[in-house]
């Protein structure tokens, strides 16, 4: 059999392949010129050499590239995308949640458990798929995270005060509900410009607003999804206290609730999109007789029970916890679970 009559350059020896052509083998025989391909596709995309040196990529383009680019370079720029995406996802997560978020970590400090933000971010972003991360979700994964190092599950004063089915927390929940029903009743003229309205009354008012306030409120103000899909419950909540608001005949008592708008938008700076709304229903209330103040009685009972629990005689304790709940209004049947927590 012949032997390609080539010398490999690397060692300057013969080379011992199979002859095939012209008495060279498969890897020494010249190759055949590439086809010129034509310039309408051609890839676009420019490369940079490392030396400065630019030069148009030399492949063909993929059909399916909307940039006229070949495979490689549009799987280069669909993955850089994805991951441009995944990036303000994550954003938006410490945007949302950072109060939560870093004190969890501080108290996985506390516990000799290292772990970081990102790791937590993560697990969110995977528990909520493509929906919008929920403050439902951040608890779960931290909670996931509690088993996994096996921390001491919460003490039954804990449970009861972090309870969203709690009887202390519900009156919050329905009250804040009324407030908003109420709100979104009222009539929304038709070609009502809000934001523009807004930084319009506001520049009149103040020398100068946080641009960031302006920001956020545009932010979700174009947020689609809040509590439900497609529900824009931001757009339609701000929208509809706007006109509430020009309802109003005093013209002074205008100028307080737009002071009080601006108040509540730059607190709930850096809120979820509940906390947001939740501010937003607040503006009203002092103004209005049909809107209600919300009393967080359960957040008093979760600051002033911790108190109490520190007291160490236990009939010491009980009678500051009595005395408590007579001074909240509290009935027997929904005081019971926190005395019985706190005679433990």
């Amino acid at each position: 059999m012949p032997v390609c009559s080539a010398t490999v350059i690397k060692t300057g020896l013969p080379c011992t392949k199979a002859a095939k052509t012209g008495g060279l083998c498969g890897i020494h025989a010249p190759r055949p010129p590439k086809p010129e391909i034509p310039e309408a596709e051609r890839c676009v995309y420019i490369i940079h050499g490392n030396s400065g040196i630019r030069r148009r990529c030399d492949h063909r383009k993929n059909a399916d590239s909307q940039h006229n680019e070949c495979t490689a370079h549009h799987r280069q720029r669909t993955l850089a995308v994805q991951r441009q995406a995944l990036q303000r996802r994550r954003i938006e997560v410490h945007r949302n949640f950072a109060t939560e978020l870093w004190a969890f970590w501080a108290e996985m400090r506390r516990e000799n458990v290292i772990i970081n933000t990102y790791q937590i971010v993560t697990r969110v972003l995977t528990l909520a798929g493509d929906a919008p991360p929920t403050l439902a979700i951040v608890w779960a994964v931290m909670e996931e995270i509690r088993q996994a190092h096996q921390l001491a599950p919460l003490t039954e004063l804990q449970r009861i005060a972090l309870d969203t089915q709690s009887i202390h927390t519900r009156p919050v929940t329905e009250q804040h509900r009324k407030n908003l029903a109420i709100l979104l009743a009222t009539p929304v003229s038709e070609g009502q410009k809000t934001m523009e309205s807004i930084k319009l009354t506001w520049g009149k008012m103040y020398k100068s607003i946080d641009e960031r306030i302006y920001v956020d409120m545009q932010k979700w103000y174009d947020t689609e999804t809040c509590r439900t899909p497609s529900d824009w419950m931001y757009r339609k909540t701000l929208d509809h206290l706007i006109a509430r608001i020009a309802l109003i005949e005093n013209k002074e008592t205008r100028r307080e609730l737009m002071k009080r708008l601006q108040q509540e938008c730059a607190e709930s700076y850096n809120m979820c999109c509940d906390g947001h709304i939740n501010r937003l229903t607040n503006v009203m209330v002092g103004f209005d007789e049909a809107f209600q103040q919300e009393v967080p009685k359960g957040l008093i009972l979760q600051t002033k029970m911790a108190e109490i629990a520190k007291i160490e005689d236990v009939e010491e304790r009980f009678k500051a916890a009595t005395a408590l709940m007579t001074e909240l209004n509290i009935g027997n049947d929904e005081a019971g679970p926190w005395l019985d927590a706190i005679s433990e």
